[in-house]
């Protein structure tokens, strides 16, 4: 048995004052002068032992009362079977807040519900004066400032959902980013998932004292929308418009007919149902209609219960704007360049000698093409590489006889080609790759693949895009947008120009340059969205609207792209008007995660080797009260001011019936 407030047992030495009464007796007597004394003797030799033994009643009762009473305000309790109460006078608390807390666990009660109930029971656990550090998902400076225990139940009432997550890493060291002392006990409430909150084991000090209490949900059954892309990129404003939506499944069981919607603003334009087997992913292909002249902001909506937070994506669909194609050709260019990107509807292609360059033409590109140039001028090979570090695309085709050393400020590792002196047959690629999805209307089985006879080489390249059948490289992104071929596109050196690859091949090269087509969403996760805006002034201060709530990114101008930093987990997914000084400019689809759509959590074995480190206890239970009881049994012991305060009061009546009745 321990107590809680040990100094008021100084208040014991009390008994004293009843034993000193006992043996003293302070009542004045008075004389009475009596003829006979005799029989008063017998009499007080008769009733000697009973008033002996009652006062020795009375004395043991005040006794006992004083020692009752003041154990009552020592406050004892029977020591938690941890061995360790919570009595630290600063505790940090995390209550996770993110989207996959919004999962059930019956009765209309979610995951957040039972954290702020829990959150709530904790701090009731310590004492009046203990000091709380609470942080949620949510990244704020407000959340270092240590708090009473009525302004943290205040706090914990107003906590709601936010748009991310926070890794438990970040969190643990964010407890000790207050200027004041770090708690030396943090309590994690959460739903612990594997995928988001922990992904390393996290370095502990055994002098801090972790407290887990994972909420546990009914299913953890979830589909969600994965991902959603156009497949034909470049033709927006031909036929018609393929999106590809795919929906994955995160939990061991198949789940079937699912009711999937697509609308176009408010229209809704298709609805199909979907079946996704466990553990994987369903594509479903969409025709979303033809002649998009305008911005339209669409969503696709998925009808799965009862986790409901990633049931939508959110997107802007826009008219792709023609590929601006810059053409730089050598005395023996290639004339399938200008064959393939002759679709004056797709590209706009211009074409100029390398001997005689308008370097006007070259910052206004979204792609160039060397075209079989033999010896590269100094200075146009210093303008392309500033055109590529501000983010242009180059693509490299070389000529029969090269200038290798000319090449060399673009292509570092560049050699010459020990190939044989015959045409060699290419690999099939990986069409899983994302350069190869949807390249392709037939069956990818079925192409034969062309030969080439390599002119240089730049080193070995696992992730070529295109490989001879012995493993050396023949078309590389070797650089972010700077694609380099290994032989002309002469019929002499390969005859990749007639393959069906051909042509699919340099339209994905043309609509991965493409600088004016913005992607159909971004993640509200991602540090930096680089987006492009000709018209807009560096000068210009961007603004992010949504039903009346306005946002001021962080912006920086990098080449031709602008890059905004989003205020953070503040803000929630749906579609947003970037707009300046008045003028909206474009919509941008912002969604959560696809992360936080795999509620599977961490299993008791994992979450103690995560935790091992530090002085850890994990306590689970089946609902609010069964981990509020294991959190009393473990940690707060029993506590016994209130039966000794009703002894105290059985003392004093006890007392005062000896006193009357005896």
């Amino acid at each position: 048995m321990s107590f809680l407030q040990p100094y008021f047992l100084i208040g014991l030495g009390a008994i004293v004052i009843p034993i000193i009464v006992h043996l003293f007796d302070f009542r004045r007597t008075k004389k009475v002068y009596f003829s006979n004394t005799r029989l008063l003797h017998q009499v007080k030799e008769s009733t000697r032992s009973f008033y002996n033994l009652k006062h020795l009643l009375i004395l043991f009762s005040r006794i006992l009362f004083i020692i009752t009473l003041v154990l009552a305000f020592a406050q004892p309790l029977l020591t938690p079977r941890g061995g360790s109460m919570l009595q630290s006078d600063r505790v940090g608390i995390y209550i996770d807040n993110s989207q996959s807390m919004s999962n059930t666990l019956g009765q209309d009660q979610s995951g957040l519900d039972l954290a702020k109930e829990l959150a709530r029971e904790m701090i009731e656990i310590y004492p009046a004066g203990t000091e709380f550090l609470i942080q949620t998902s949510l990244d704020e400076k407000s959340i270092y400032l240590y708090k009473s225990k009525q302004e943290s139940l205040k706090y914990v009432e107003e906590i709601s959902y936010v748009s991310d997550y926070t890794r438990f890493d970040i969190i643990i060291k964010n407890f000790s980013r207050t200027n004041e002392i770090p708690p030396s006990e943090i309590i994690l409430i959460s739903d612990f998932q594997k995928s988001t909150l922990v992904d390393s084991k996290l370095l502990g000090d055994t002098s801090l004292k972790v407290i887990a209490l994972p909420i546990i949900f009914n299913t953890y059954s979830n589909l969600s929308v994965d991902t959603a892309f156009i497949t034909n990129p470049l033709e927006l404003d031909k036929g018609k418009t393929n999106l590809l939506v795919r929906i994955k499944n995160t939990s061991e069981y198949e789940v079937s007919n699912i009711p999937l919607k697509i609308f176009m603003g408010e229209r809704q334009i298709s609805v199909a149902t979907v079946t996704v087997p466990a553990n994987q992913v369903a594509e479903i292909n969409v025709n979303i209609g033809h002649d998009i002249q305008d911005e339209v902001e669409g969503r696709i909506l998925l009808e799965d219960y009862p986790v409901s937070f990633d049931n939508t994506l959110f997107f802007t669909l826009s008219q792709s704007d023609k590929v601006n194609i810059v053409q730089i050709m050598g005395e023996t260019s290639s004339p399938y360049i200008s064959s393939v990107y002759g679709n004056t509807s797709l590209f706009s292609n211009s074409n100029m000698l390398a001997t005689n360059i308008n370097y006007s033409q070259i910052p206004n590109a979204d792609l160039i093409v060397l075209n079989q140039v033999e010896n590269l001028d100094a200075g146009l090979a210093l303008r392309l590489g500033e055109f590529h570090q501000a983010g242009g695309s180059l693509l490299i085709i070389p000529a029969e006889n090269q200038s290798f050393a000319s090449y060399r400020n673009l292509i570092p590792t560049l050699a010459e080609s020990n190939l044989s002196s015959s045409q060699v047959a290419l690999a099939s690629p990986d069409f899983g790759r994302p350069f190869y999805i949807n390249i392709l209307d037939q069956n990818q089985n079925e192409i034969s693949m062309p030969t080439a006879q390599a002119v240089w080489g730049w080193g070995t390249d696992r992730n070529a895009l295109l490989q001879f059948i012995d493993g050396r490289p023949y078309l590389s992104e070797i650089s972010t947008n700077l694609f380099v071929l290994a032989s002309p596109l002469s019929d002499s050196y390969t005859n990749f120009p007639v393959n069906a690859l051909f042509v699919p091949v340099m339209y994905r090269i043309a609509a991965n340059s493409q600088h004016s087509i913005t992607p159909l969403f971004y993640r509200l996760g991602e540090q930096e969205l680089q987006l492009s805006i000709p018209e807009i002034d560096s000068k210009d201060i961007l603004r992010l609207t949504k039903d009346g709530l306005e946002f001021i990114p962080d912006q920086k101008i990098s080449g031709k792209n602008i890059l905004l930093s989003l205020p953070g987990s503040s803000m929630q997914a749906g579609h947003y008007i970037i707009n300046t000084d008045g003028k909206d400019l474009y919509s941008l689809a912002l969604n959560i995660n696809t992360l936080e759509s795999d509620l599977n959590p961490m299993t008791e074995e994992e979450l103690s080797f995560t935790l091992e480190g530090y002085d850890y206890s994990i306590i689970y239970g089946a609902d609010q009260q069964g981990i509020i009881n294991k959190i009393t049994d473990e940690f707060k012991g029993i506590e016994l001011w209130r039966y000794f305060l009703a002894l105290a009061l059985l003392f004093l009546l006890a007392e005062a019936l000896l006193i009357r009745l005896l």
